[in-house]
């Protein structure tokens, strides 16, 4: 996987907090009406820019791998939707950087420090955190047990759209993976 789709989907993956860092600003300015709001005008086209850029990263690089080419084929023997997945993580990784107050340079400083520290290590470790935005996107997350060919069972964690995989158990599937825990769904039902 690029390190730029993995810094696109890490950065993504805190999409509550860049909101509510955008309410905080806008808060800010127009209520509070702050005379130095420099920090704030800055923290909202950076955030702004930032999404939408990681965004598109994302987007394009899950559509470059959609494809038969170095897919494997997969029987699907059982399926459970990861429904809690991106709460559990909204809960205990974003909401926690709330605590940064983004209205001044001190605090927009300590927070980039923290963040930087978590992006380093969430890249260097080939890490897919649960993600809202691939959620809204129609993206869903499923914890699966496959066989492939002759070879034990596999559990893996499968990252699937415009179907659902309840339907498609006991069927042959199509996969090509994006890490050592995460495949995604090709959607072919089958090889021409």
């Amino acid at each position: 996987m690029s390190v730029a789709f993995l810094l696109s989907v890490y950065i993504l993956s805190y999409y509550p907090l860049w909101l509510s860092v955008c309410f905080i600003d806008i808060k800010s300015i127009y209520i509070d009406k702050n005379s130095a709001i420099w920090t704030e005008r800055i923290g909202l086209v950076s955030v702004g820019v930032l999404v939408i850029l990681c965004y598109c990263i994302t987007k394009s690089e899950i559509k470059r791998k959609k494809g038969i080419a170095q897919s494997y084929c997969y029987s699907l023997l059982e399926v459970k939707e990861q429904k809690a997945k991106v709460m559990d993580y909204v809960f205990t990784s974003v909401l926690p950087l709330l605590a940064f107050d983004f209205t001044t340079w001190s605090g927009c400083i300590l927070f980039m420090i923290f963040f930087s520290f978590l992006c380093v290590l969430s890249v260097k470790h080939n890490n897919l955190n649960a993600n809202i935005i691939l959620d809204f996107s129609g993206y869903y997350m499923y914890e699966c047990r496959l066989k492939l060919g002759e070879e034990d069972d596999i559990k893996t964690c499968i990252l699937s759209s415009d179907r659902n995989l309840f339907d498609r158990k006991g069927e042959i599937i199509y996969l090509k993976t994006l890490n050592s825990e995460v495949r995604l769904d090709m959607g072919i039902k089958e090889i021409e």
